[in-house]
């Protein structure tokens, strides 16, 4: 590490050739970054347009800033903006306490308690059991 430090602070003093190299190395890396910000923009101008003329619209690399690796942004070539379909979310504790405030049908003690709505709450239940005589 301290190397590339005194390395990086003697780069007067580099030999031009590798001086040479190290700006086209920049160059190549800021015309890279240049290139995916025009990509976005020319992205998102498409998406404009075919929003007005194609409802529901059309993405071009739809997976240009995924968490995917570098090839696989490029595979997809255009996707049409469908929603994602919603998956049936559990109830949250919320919607139970809610559900639990309403009225009760109280069995007896080898019943289980239910709501309104006939579905069996979960919780602490108590049967009896009959002693066996054998």
């Amino acid at each position: 590490m301290v190397a590339i430090m005194l390395a990086g602070v003697m780069f007067p003093l580099w030999p031009p050739i590798m001086r040479l190299g190290v700006w086209y190395l920049s160059i190549g890396m800021l015309g890279l970054i240049g290139l995916f910000f025009a990509i976005a923009v020319v992205r998102l101008i498409f998406y404009v347009i075919t929003i007005v003329v194609a409802s529901p619209g059309i993405w071009i690399f739809p997976q240009l800033f995924a968490d995917v690796g570098f090839v696989e942004s490029f595979i997809p070539l255009w996707e049409w903006d469908i929603p994602k379909k919603k998956s049936k979310k559990r109830k949250t504790e919320k919607g139970e306490k809610k559900e639990k405030g309403k009225s009760r049908k109280n069995g007896s003690a080898g019943e289980a308690v239910e709501d309104s709505d006939s579905q069996p709450l979960r919780g602490a239940r108590i049967e009896e059991v009959p002693d066996e005589d054998a």
